[in-house]
């Protein structure tokens, strides 16, 4: 059977879980090979966000755009380890800086670091305030102090840029 009739079973109900196990078997290797570009560790997550992938590209799948399923399915599990790997990695960096600033935090409490706080600007230490020491979620703060996320973001970012370089050690 080729792919076009195994779609057009699957949406009729016609032996649908048959039909996708016949799919992820044939599609396997190809999603072995996209899991290995984007990393060599969490494979068995990846593999089974990959299945999900391909549930839902029998769903949305259309013949009208002239691509053949494997094609379109390829595109939207490249499109999602993809997005998933990336944001994964900025989730990580973001938990690293996090730690990185209360390390500092604490650190300062313990043995005065260098850095005085006194020269964060109003806004700054407001923020600073809200979201290192209270913990807030930059939305809540966004509310609170009836701003833009994104420039709240960006306060967040000049805190650490001044505490990484006031603790930068002098060669």
């Amino acid at each position: 059977m080729n792919d076009y009739e195994l779609v057009y079973m699957y949406r009729r109900n016609l032996n649908s879980d048959l039909v996708f196990e016949i799919l992820a078997k044939k599609y396997h290797k190809l999603i072995f090979k996209h899991i290995n570009r984007v990393t060599k560790t969490k494979f068995d997550e990846y593999y089974n966000e990959s299945l999900y992938v391909l549930l839902n590209a029998l769903r949305d799948f259309d013949e009208s755009f002239n691509k053949t399923f494997t094609r379109y399915f390829e595109q939207k599990l490249s499109w999602h380890l993809t997005n998933s790997f990336k944001y994964e990695a900025k989730t990580r960096l973001m938990e690293y800086e996090d730690d990185y600033i209360e390390n500092i935090i604490e650190e300062k409490e313990e043995v005065k670091l260098s850095y005085d706080f006194s020269l964060l600007s109003a806004f700054e230490s407001t923020i600073y305030e809200a979201f290192f020491v209270k913990k807030m979620k930059i939305k809540k703060i966004s509310l609170l102090l009836n701003v833009n996320s994104k420039v709240i973001y960006n306060a967040i970012g000049r805190i650490r840029q001044k505490v990484r370089e006031a603790n930068k050690p002098l060669d």
